[in-house]
This record gives structure tokens, sequence and C-alpha cells, in this order.
């Protein structure tokens, strides 16, 4: 008998995110090589926790 695999949607993990305690890591407007190095150092010092990444004020990438 066939296993059925469970997918998770986008918006099923954001729901699950947000019933536990979760940390908010607001990106900088320009997401370029300078932002990097204290985005990686936040993440880092978060690491093992819920984040919810937020991009809404993000207006650049950088493409390196």
């Amino acid at each position: 008998m066939a296993r059925k695999k469970r997918v998770e949607t986008p918006e099923a993990a954001v729901e699950a995110v947000s019933q536990e305690e979760s940390m908010t890591v607001e990106l900088p407007a320009h997401l370029g090589l300078n932002a990097a190095a204290p985005l990686v150092e936040q993440l880092l010092s978060l690491r093992g926790k819920a984040i919810v990444l937020d991009a809404s004020k993000v207006e650049s990438v950088g493409g390196q």
C-alpha cells in the first residue's frame, strides 16, 4: 500500500510559525554585499528559533 506524502503549503508554513513565538527579522532596503555580513550574524544568533523574514522594504538585491 502506497503512503501519502504530506506537502506543506507556504500558507500553512506561515500559519505554523505564527502560532509559535517567533522573531521577525526585517531585511534592509538595499540587500547587497554590505548587508550580507550583519544579516548572517543576526540569523546565526537566532539559530534554532522560529523566525519570520520581512522583505517588505527591500527595494534592490545585489546581483553578485
